[in-house]
């Protein structure tokens, strides 16, 4: 952030957010409302690979996987969505994966996290 205002762009925000955290998610959006205004574009990017077979996952892991690559998503979308309906503005991009498409042996996780938020964003009706 700090080399993009050395280049004279002053209007530069950044906030650290755990997306998994819906409660996080909605206090930094609320934070950002009030110190940068409305928000007209949202990237989901958000994802988290650990590798290994299914039996191989701590239970916790198995949560903090959903949570990062499928649940954050929602929590966003009800962050900042509202919003650019009310003002009839504003772009969603949500990133997914090839892994969607053709998982491995090891993908049981987050393979199938990508799918689900692929089809989530095909089937989302906004209104």
């Amino acid at each position: 952030m700090n080399k993009i205002k050395k280049m004279g762009k002053s209007s530069v925000h950044a906030y650290r957010c755990d997306v998994s955290n819906k409660n996080e998610v909605f206090n930094v959006a609320a934070k950002v409302k009030k110190e940068v205004g409305d928000v007209t574009i949202l990237i989901n990017n958000a994802g988290i690979a650990p590798l290994r077979t299914l039996l191989n996952y701590d239970i916790n892991e198995i949560s903090r996987v959903v949570d990062v690559n499928f649940m954050a998503h929602y929590w966003t979308l009800k962050a900042f969505l509202p919003n650019m309906i009310e003002r009839n503005h504003g772009h969603v991009v949500a990133i997914s994966s090839l892994a969607a498409l053709h998982g491995g042996p090891l993908g049981t996780l987050y393979c199938t996290t990508k799918i689900a938020m692929r089809g989530n964003q095909t089937h989302l009706h906004y209104r």
